[in-house]
Parts: C-alpha cells; sequence; structure tokens
C-alpha cells in the first residue's frame, strides 16, 4: 500500500523466534564479514548450528533478567535481533556489554538497529547496570553507527575466527543512561 509506512516492534524472542534469529545471523555474518573472515569459515556456518545455539541462549538469558530482544514488522515477520548483559570482558567500569544485534540484510538504514540498541541499553539499565561495551571487528563496515551513537573506543586485541588472526575494538558507553536518553530524541 502506498504512503503506509512500516512499524517495528521490540520485544523478548520466545522459541518460536529461533529459526529465523538464527537466519539473520548467520546471512549477517555473510554480508557484512565478506572479504575480512575467510571465505570457507563463512560458507561453514549453518542455520541449524545457530538454531541450537539460540535455542539454549532464549531461555539463558531470560533466566538472569536480560533477554534477547527481536524487532519485529507489523506482519509479524521478524527483521533483526539484539543480544545484551552482564560483561563478560574485564574491561574497568562497563559492567554490561551488547553481544550481538543484527538486522535483515533487506531492513538495514530503516532506523531498527537504533531501536535495537535503545531497547537493549534501556533494559539493562533497569536491571541495574549503568555501562555498557562491544567488541566488534576493526573492519566491520557497521562500526561507525557505534560511534554515530556516542560510543568511546576503549581497547583493541586480536581475535582467531576462520584461521585468521583479525583485529578487534571495544566500544563503550560510561553512562548507559546517556545513550538511553540520546536514543529517546
Amino acid at each position: 500500500m502506498a504512503g503506509t509506512e512500516t512499524t517495528y516492534d521490540i520485544r523478548e524472542a520466545t522459541p518460536d523466534d529461533v529459526p529465523e534469529i538464527a537466519r539473520i545471523h548467520v546471512d549477517g555474518w555473510r554480508e557484512t564479514y565478506s572479504g575480512i573472515i575467510p571465505d570457507d569459515h563463512l560458507q561453514s556456518l549453518t542455520y541449524e548450528e545457530r538454531e541450537k545455539m539460540w535455542s539454549r541462549g532464549i531461555p539463558a538469558h531470560r533466566k538472569v533478567g536480560t533477554p534477547i530482544l527481536v524487532a519485529e514488522e507489523d506482519d509479524g515477520m521478524i527483521v533483526g535481533f539484539a543480544v545484551a548483559g552482564r560483561s563478560n570482558s574485564s574491561l574497568d567500569g562497563y559492567d554490561g556489554e551488547l553481544f550481538a544485534i543484527y538486522v535483515h540484510c533487506d531492513r538495514k538504514g530503516r532506523g531498527i538497529g537504533k531501536l535495537l540498541m535503545g531497547e537493549s541499553a534501556a533494559r539493562l539499565l533497569s536491571v541495574g547496570f549503568t555501562s555498557m561495551m562491544l567488541w566488534v571487528l576493526r573492519d566491520n563496515p557497521t562500526a561507525g553507527f557505534y560511534e554515530h551513537l556516542g560510543a568511546h573506543r576503549i581497547t583493541s586485541r586480536t581475535v582467531e575466527i576462520g584461521k585468521k588472526q583479525l583485529p578487534e575494538v571495544a566500544f563503550g558507553w560510561k553512562n548507559l543512561r546517556t545513550l538511553v536518553d540520546r536514543l529517546k530524541r
């Protein structure tokens, strides 16, 4: 219908969402990391493996109060997801971590990532977290998204993916409230 704008609902993921989360995750890696991560590694990723991973992840995150979130179009299609929780990193001053945020390849540039980021940050804040960080491959073309949202580069490290050493950068927000307020505008 011409003139109709799609709306997005951000909600907690359910087991029924697992196949689409897995598809978005694998397709997102293949699109985003083509030319960065070895092609044979990207092609070895399977929807089935990711479905197993997310089937375990949904109840685990819900149990600790930091559920996996999905972005759903008004027609019910899942078009993105985000995962945040207690930081696994030992970076001083960062208690929360964004582990993953992916938007369907055909839906990028529509504000879905900002909606997922805003709700993830708000949920962390609501359960007592005060800051948030994330790791992103240095050559990830979407790394500027985080800087645009006010993140600061914290540090870097090297990780091995697909038998290749890759530089990774940590971004962070010392004040989670500032990020939440920024994304409400």
